[in-house]
C-alpha cells in the first residue's frame, strides 16, 4: 500500500512531519465488488481549517463521495481485478490518478483506457470503472464539490 506523509506544526512551532507510514485506514465494500476505499484527507469547505488534527483526517467513509456544498475529499481507491462498477453521477469534478494498473472509464458515449501514469479529470458526468485485467489498480482521487 502507497505510504501516507503528512507535514504540521510540532510543539516548537517549526514545520514537522506528523504521520508518516502506510495507508491503514481502508475499508472493503463486498457489495461493490471489493472496492478498497479510504479517506486520506478531507474537508466540507475553503479554505481548510488547519487546526483539525491530521489523525481526524486519516478515516474511511461509505463509498459515496462527500465533499460538501463547498469541499474536497482525498481518497485513495483500489479497485479488484475484473471488477465491473456501473455509471452514476456525483456533484463533483474529480481527479484522478493512477498509481498502479489499469483501468477503464466507462461513459455514456464510450470507454477510455488508463494506465499507471495516467490523468482522467471527470467533471460531474455519468460515470463507471472496469478494471478488466487480473491485478489490482491502484488511484488516488482529488474530489472537489462542483455546482
Amino acid at each position: 500500500m502507497p505510504r501516507l506523509v503528512i507535514t504540521g506544526v510540532g510543539q516548537d512551532k517549526r514545520s514537522a512531519v506528523v504521520l508518516d507510514g502506510p495507508i491503514s485506514a481502508y475499508k472493503d465494500y463486498p457489495e461493490y465488488q471489493g472496492i478498497r476505499i479510504s479517506d486520506l484527507w478531507k474537508s466540507g469547505s475553503l479554505p481548510t481549517p488547519l487546526e483539525i488534527p491530521h489523525a481526524a483526517n486519516t478515516h474511511t467513509v461509505g463509498p459515496n463521495v462527500d465533499a460538501g456544498s463547498a469541499g474536497f475529499n482525498v481518497r485513495h481507491i483500489v479497485f479488484p481485478p475484473r471488477g465491473d462498477y456501473a455509471l452514476h453521477t456525483t456533484p463533483t469534478i474529480d481527479f484522478a490518478v493512477v498509481l498502479s494498473g489499469e483501468i477503464v472509464a466507462v461513459l455514456e458515449n464510450g470507454e477510455t483506457a488508463l494506465h499507471a501514469g495516467d490523468i482522467f479529470i471527470q467533471r460531474a458526468t455519468q460515470h463507471g470503472w472496469r478494471n478488466p485485467t487480473e491485478r489490482p489498480c491502484s488511484m488516488l482521487l482529488f474530489i472537489a464539490s462542483a455546482k
